[in-house]
């Protein structure tokens, strides 16, 4: 079972996800997968599937969905973004749980890159 305290967190979290600044956060997410798999569409009709760009947009596709994924409520499609994400090469499985141990190890990384 969960401690009142877990709960309480988990219940802020949601809570967090119902303003309109997540609100705004999924908006702009859904137009960059839109205009990254417009993109990915055109570099495979111009014959370059198997180019560097192409790799670039499908993972820049992936880590939109996994944020998008982040700041959706609902489980159910929260969990198919992840798959998604997945499928363009983000191991989301390194975040686990969402803590802030987790997110700052991932901004270091990103940090090095």
């Amino acid at each position: 079972a969960l401690s009142s305290e877990a709960c309480a967190s988990d219940e802020d979290h949601l809570d967090s996800l119902e303003t309109e600044e997540a609100q705004s956060s999924r908006e702009e997410l859904d137009q960059a997968v839109k205009f990254l798999s417009d993109a990915r569409r055109r570099l495979k009709e111009a014959d370059l599937a198997d180019s560097d760009i192409l790799k670039e947009v499908e993972r820049s596709m992936g880590e939109a969905y996994m944020h998008l994924g982040n700041v959706t409520a609902d489980e159910e499609k929260r969990e198919s973004l992840y798959v998604l994400a997945k499928t363009f090469g983000v191991d989301v499985d390194l975040l686990g749980g969402d803590s802030d141990d987790e997110w700052k190890g991932i901004e270091e990384d990103d940090e090095k890159d």
